[in-house]
C-alpha cells in the first residue's frame, strides 16, 4: 500500500495566518510547532504537544547559555545545503509552575 506522509504544520487559526503559512511554504519555509534554541550555528528543536514543557526546557537551556529563538512556531528551511531554523520575535507565555522554577521571571 502506498502511504503519503507530510511534515506536520500547525493548523492556522485565522485566514491571515493560513495565508502566511501558505506563502512561507511556497518559499521553502515549513512551520513546525516547536521551540528552538541555538549554540552558535547549531540549533536544537524541542518538539511536543501544547503543555509538554517546550518553553520551560527552552528557558532552562537559555539560562545555561544557549540562545533562545522561539517557543511556539519555528520555520525550517534548507539553505546552502543546511537545515536552518527561523523564529519570529514574540512574547513568551509561561505557566505559574514555570514562573516558580525561575526566580528571574517573578
Amino acid at each position: 500500500m502506498l502511504m503519503k506522509y507530510r511534515l506536520f504544520t500547525p493548523g492556522p487559526t485565522s485566514v491571515p495566518e493560513a495565508t502566511l503559512l501558505e506563502l512561507a511554504k511556497r518559499r521553502g519555509l515549513y512551520a513546525v510547532h516547536a521551540a528552538c534554541v541555538a549554540d552558535g550555528d547549531r540549533g536544537l528543536l524541542v518538539a511536543g504537544a501544547s503543555g509538554a514543557g517546550k518553553t520551560t526546557l527552552s528557558i532552562a537551556l537559555a539560562r545555561r547559555g544557549l540562545t533562545f529563538l522561539g517557543d511556539d512556531i519555528v520555520f525550517l528551511a534548507v539553505r546552502d545545503d543546511r537545515m536552518r531554523g527561523y523564529a519570529l520575535p514574540d512574547e513568551v507565555v509561561v505557566t505559574d509552575e514555570t514562573v516558580a522554577m525561575f526566580p528571574e521571571l517573578h
